[in-house]
């Protein structure tokens, strides 16, 4: 952490500022998210490489206990039928599910970091229901086979570990730790109706059921049920007695999934290529219904109508369990009727989302109202203009959210009368920024597309409201600092347009690199993703430099075309590299291979520099005076459909905002746009850091990251060994530290292993490694008895840094604990008995003499002899060859022979020696 402070040149005047320096933390995964059945997401902790992020094969189910089955059981636990790329589908989708073209696994940056939106195939859906059929079938239902064999459904009440590895850094390189969540598949949360609609073809309005719903009696119209989740699984279900839903009209059954006659009158979206939020709706048509049970559906017929029962997929039923509301059936030529709403509308908030554009939110979905600004013109005239009709929009909150246009300038018209109001024109008079009163007035709930106003709001002034211009140029971001790449001579630099304070981004700010006529001095908006020169337009040249370990100064202008070099205070010419520089409207990317006066001997960028990149005054700009905002533009503005234009308002005229249908018309007011682009940035300096290179001799760009798994451990009861296999990469100073297998509570190191002893094996195919292993004995004294004992492995990782996840593990050991004294005594004037934690016997072919020699005996400062060392159960008795003084302490110590062995061991199959470590103190009866 730190800061400093800079000066800043803007439109002639010099500021200070304060630049707050944050540790950047090293790229990880920092979250797995299990959305629902179809929609896993992964978020990184900042910017990664989107390629490899968006590759299936680098998402594993069940990486370190087993593998997921598809239609056969494989043995490669990180290879076949784990990864996401493997799931077995049945989708006829060209190319497969997991295709580019079919958005499947997507990533997008969202606040500097990438998150990656995962939609699992129809036929890898967790339902509760065990698919008992052929695994051909597109009902399937995925199992995890387990280390040990077994199997488990991934299905409700089921712990599953999903698994991130192999993902690439921004830079290129795998130093990405792979990680390891466990989610439980616990869906307890019960579905909820969150918003209806009445839907006509392509048409689709939303209502309220707590008022009744006008249907006409030709029955075109149907009732669209949406739910916060999928509801109701299709497959193989329509009889179930478990999902009893169930259709009432005039309290009479209608239709139920026991009674199998719910198709036609209520159809659920869950068939193999339905998205996930199809899948949250239902359709329900209340004609079939009521002709199903005999009631009349002809006009002002009022009908009652419940749906009872819908559950989702993990057979959680609806909060609360009934929907009911009634019907009015109406002349189809005739428009719907006027009825009270339970709920008033009420604006809550207004928050200004461009210059001449408003959002307001809304309690009720189909509201609009008068958007009034006092004095918009600064001459007393006022704005008065109607809000969209509100709808619903996650993206932004769970308000109901509508937007007004205003006409906007910079000014009014300097030649009008200044005691004249020029109505509905918002004017800046020349300002930054103005305050105005802003207000709702008239509010209403609108139904149908005759506009007709059901009930009206009370209104509400919200005072005096800031009303800003967005006069700030867009700026690269000071990027993270890169871990050393062998391969990696680019540097890439994220591009973001700044805005007002207080004003939001309900969509997506455009951000241009704009390119140079040299021959004639203007500027001029190149196309986004066009990194070759044509033979008049191109990027501004940038300045790249860095200080070598002594302190020369190494420098470069990277350019695509070349330039006079006395532009830049040089003579001659500047030769341009074509393609050194590239935008694609988000990133710029400054490829320096063809300038290695600013590599290394390897071509790469230089391991522990600090490069400055001097970025020209207006290399970027923002959006032009006037842009669209809607369908087809990428935005996030969602419009229900025109402004209303009834005589509750005046509708703008003359330099008015276009209104269309789904389409909004953003101005930028301020003389500095053009019609082609807008602010343009001043120079200013970004410093892209690259971290030392590593000191391992030979080191070689990291390929994946290692990992083993439980599959991949073994003991072998011979040699007293346990084999671990790894997959990946490795860094092999990480795989020989003892530190990070931990064994029995105890890492490695603690029970006495070194480096040495942790042997690096692998395996060839002619000059391929085709396994690698580390092998350890199972250190002395580290297991008490036969049995399972618990193993973790962490902590290995490739060139890059890129770490395995923990496996954590039960292995079955052999006994390695050596016999411990419990009690010594002396029993005799020449006699001492020794009492062990467990049985000892003589090793095989060996006598009480010979065993003898393990033992040494004194009493103070006298050395007795041991003629034999007797065994008897737990007991050893050492027979002496001369009196024990009557004074003194009496120590007896368990040493090698002179062939270095003990001679006396347990009954284990280790044939564990007794313990050497301690004196032991033989107290007199």
């Amino acid at each position: 952490m730190g800061n400093n402070v800079r000066t800043v040149e803007y439109e002639g005047n010099s500021f200070q500022v304060t630049v707050v320096i944050e540790d950047v933390a090293k790229a990880a995964v920092s979250d797995i998210k299990f959305h629902n059945y179809r929609h896993i997401s992964v978020e990184f902790n900042t910017l990664v490489d989107e390629a490899t992020a968006t590759d299936p094969a680098n998402y594993y189910f069940e990486i370190l206990d087993g593998e997921v089955a598809a239609d056969t059981f494989g043995a490669n636990a990180l290879g076949l039928y784990n990864q996401l790329s493997d799931i077995e589908t049945a989708t006829t989708l060209v190319g497969g599910w997991w295709a580019p073209a079919y958005n499947h696994i997507t990533a997008k940056a969202v606040n500097g970091k990438t998150v990656v939106d995962i939609k699992l195939p129809e036929d890898a859906r967790f339902t509760n229901l065990v698919d008992e059929e052929s695994v051909t079938d597109a009902e399937q239902t995925l199992h995890v086979e387990l280390a040990d064999g077994s199997l488990k459904a991934l299905i409700k009440n089921t712990n599953v570990s999903v698994a991130v590895r192999n993902v690439k850094q921004f830079n290129g390189t795998r130093g990405i730790d792979t990680f390891v969540k466990p989610i439980k598949i616990l869906d307890e949360k019960r579905p909820e109706l969150t918003v209806a609609y009445k839907v006509e073809g392509a048409n689709q309005e939303s209502v309220s059921l707590n008022n009744p719903v006008a249907l006409k009696s030709d029955g075109s119209d149907k009732i669209l049920l949406g739910f916060d989740e999928p509801v109701f699984d299709a497959h193989g279900l329509e009889t179930s007695t478990e999902r009893d839903v169930k259709v009432y009209i005039n309290g009479k059954l209608a239709a139920s999934t026991k009674d199998g006659d719910l198709a036609g009158i209520l159809d659920f979206a869950m068939s193999e290529n339905d998205t996930y939020d199809v899948a949250r709706h239902a359709t329900l048509d209340v004609e079939a219904a009521a002709v199903k049970v005999s009631e009349r559906y002809q006009e002002d017929d009022i009908l009652n109508v419940k749906v009872i029962g819908v559950t989702d997929l993990a057979g959680n039923i609806m909060v609360p369990s009934t929907i009911e509301f009634n019907v009015k059936v109406v002349d189809p030529e005739v428009a719907d009727p006027v009825v009270d709403p339970a709920t008033k509308p009420a604006a809550k908030e207004i928050v200004q989302i461009a210059d001449n554009m408003f959002r307001v939110a809304w309690n009720v979905p189909n509201a609009t109202g008068q958007f009034i600004i006092e004095n918009g013109d600064g001459e007393g005239g006022a704005i008065t203009v109607n809000t969209t009709l509100s709808a619903a929009n996650p993206l932004i909150g769970v308000d109901f959210y509508s937007y007004v246009e205003v006409a906007a300038t910079v000014d009014s018209d300097p030649s009008d009368d200044p005691a004249a109001d020029d109505d509905d024109i918002l004017a800046y008079d020349g300002q930054d920024f103005i305050n105005r009163v802003v207000k709702i007035n008239n509010p209403f709930v609108v139904n149908g597309a005759g506009d007709e106003y059901l009930v009206k709001g009370n209104n509400k002034n919200f005072g005096l409201m800031k009303i800003q211009k967005d006069i700030y140029a867009p700026i690269a971001l000071q990027p993270i600092d890169l871990d050393y790449n062998a391969a990696s001579n680019t540097i890439v630099l994220n591009v973001e347009d700044v805005v007002p304070n207080g004003v939001a981004q309900d969509y997506m700010h455009e951000v241009l690199a704009l390119t140079y006529a040299y021959s004639a001095g203007d500027f001029d908006r190149n196309a986004a993703g066009v990194d070759t020169p044509d033979a008049t337009h191109d990027y501004l040249p940038v300045r790249v430099s860095y200080k070598t370990a002594d302190g020369a100064l190494r420098s470069a202008l990277v350019t695509n075309k070349t330039v006079p070099g006395s532009s830049y205070g040089g003579t001659g010419t500047i030769t341009g590299v074509p393609g050194s520089i590239a935008y694609n409207a988000a990133n710029l990317t400054l490829d320096l291979s063809g300038y290695p006066t600013l590599l290394d001997q390897d071509g790469a960028l230089v391991g522990g520099a600090e490069y400055k990149v001097e970025l020209p005054k207006g290399f970027f700009a923002d959006s032009a005076q006037d842009i669209a905002a809607g369908a087809g533009e990428e935005m996030v503005i969602a419009f229900t459909g025109t402004v209303p234009t009834d005589n509750l308002a005046t509708m703008t005229a003359g330099d008015a905002a276009t209104v269309g249908d789904g389409i909004g018309d953003i101005l930028y007011v301020s003389n500095a746009r053009s019609a082609d682009y807008g602010y343009t940035s001043t120079a200013h300096t970004v410093v892209q850091k690259v971290k030392a290179k590593p000191d391992a001799p030979g080191a070689v760009g990291a390929d994946t990251v290692p990992q083993t798994s439980k599959a991949l451990i073994v003991f072998d009861s011979s040699k007293n060994e346990v084999t671990i296999e790894f997959k990946g990469t490795i860094k092999l100073d990480t795989l020989k530290n003892p530190n990070n297998y931990m064994l029995n509570g105890k890492t490695l190191k603690a029970w006495g292993l070194t480096a040495n002893d942790i042997e690096y094996l692998q395996e060839y195919n002619g000059t391929d490694v085709v396994a690698q292993y580390a092998i350890f004995k199972v250190p002395t004294d580290s297991v008490p008895a036969n049995g399972d004992v618990e193993l973790r492995v962490y902590g290995v990782t490739n060139e890059a840094g890129g770490m395995m996840a923990e496996v954590v593990t039960d292995v079955y050991l052999l006994d390695t604990t050596r016999p411990m004294v419990l009690d010594a005594v002396v029993a005799g004037q020449r006699q001492i008995i020794l009492t062990f934690d467990e049985p000892i016997v003589h090793r095989e072919g060996q006598s009480p003499i010979a065993a003898a020699k393990n033992f040494s005996v004194k009493a103070g400062t006298t050395t007795l002899t041991v003629l034999e060392a007797r065994v008897a159960d737990r007991a050893v008795t050492l027979d002496l060859g001369s009196d024990i003084p009557d004074s003194g302490n009496i120590i007896v110590k368990i040493v090698e022979d002179a062939s270095g062995n003990i001679l006396i061991i347990d009954g284990s199959q280790n044939k564990n020696p007794l313990n050497s470590d301690n004196d032991i103190s033989v107290r007199r009866n």
